[in-house]
């Protein structure tokens, strides 16, 4: 599906009481992550009820380190200062209440803490890198499924299930359990370029009008990696000299 149609069918998903998690899934570089990205950012900007959590899975050996990252950003998002080694809030809500973080009701936490009171909260939850989460596949997809099963947790996955390798059966046995929306995710290269390097070249006198041509030459030699337009962005930046630069 187009990023375009993804984009217009997440925000249905977002506002719409719908059960069951989304999953997003493409080959490396094609721009899932750039999508998302731009996605939360504009969508928080239009829908200010609604605070988007998006945690990259990479590394992560345990869902209690899961939950760790999670309650940071959570509190982030409240304004809280955070200590990133401590459990910050499942100490507060186990020792206080008794609650078990990883069925916090989000949406509600946000609001409570909130200097608006009138103000009612949304949370969701971005999973990116599933395929590089180091958790058993079987109890990933179970805690995903939890949240959004028995808590009504709206959960969005990225991944690219193709790099699963071995775990790709077990995946493909629970996945219709927990994803009621699996989209296949069709890259835009050359807008998704075009915009990557109008951004990063904005500040450049003598680059500008040139990203037509850089995107074309990507094109010609059938590369059409989004991670690789942003690392050479990144270092032309670094590397033209300060006179090229716009004042």
């Amino acid at each position: 599906m187009r990023s375009t149609d993804i984009n217009n069918f997440l925000k249905e998903y977002i506002a719409e009481p719908t059960s069951g998690s989304l999953l997003i899934d493409g080959e490396w570089g094609i721009g899932k992550t750039y999508f998302i990205n731009d996605f939360v950012k504009e969508f928080e900007k239009e829908q200010n009820n609604f605070k988007i959590i998006k945690i990259s899975l990479f590394g992560i050996t345990s869902i209690e380190e899961l939950s760790n990252k999670i309650n940071t950003s959570l509190l982030t998002k409240i304004g809280k200062v955070v200590d990133t080694g401590k459990n910050l809030l499942g100490e507060l809500f186990e020792s206080k209440l008794g609650i078990d973080i990883s069925i916090i009701d989000f949406g509600s936490l946000l609001s409570a803490t909130n200097k608006d009171k009138n103000k009612t909260y949304k949370c969701i939850l971005i999973f990116d890198d599933l395929e590089r989460c180091s958790i058993d596949i079987k109890e990933i997809l179970g805690y995903i499924n939890n949240l959004n099963e028995n808590y009504e947790q709206k959960v969005v996955v990225i991944a690219n299930v193709a790099e699963l390798k071995d775990r790709e059966a077990n995946f493909r046995t629970y996945k219709e359990k927990v994803f009621s929306f699996i989209f296949n995710f069709e890259p835009d290269f050359e807008n998704s370029a075009l915009n990557i390097l109008k951004t990063k070249f904005s500040g450049f006198s003598v680059l500008q009008g040139h990203q037509d041509d850089i995107v074309a030459t990507f094109q010609s030699k059938k590369h059409t990696n989004l991670r690789t337009v942003i690392n050479l962005s990144n270092k032309i930046n670094r590397l033209v000299p300060k006179p090229y630069k716009k004042c």
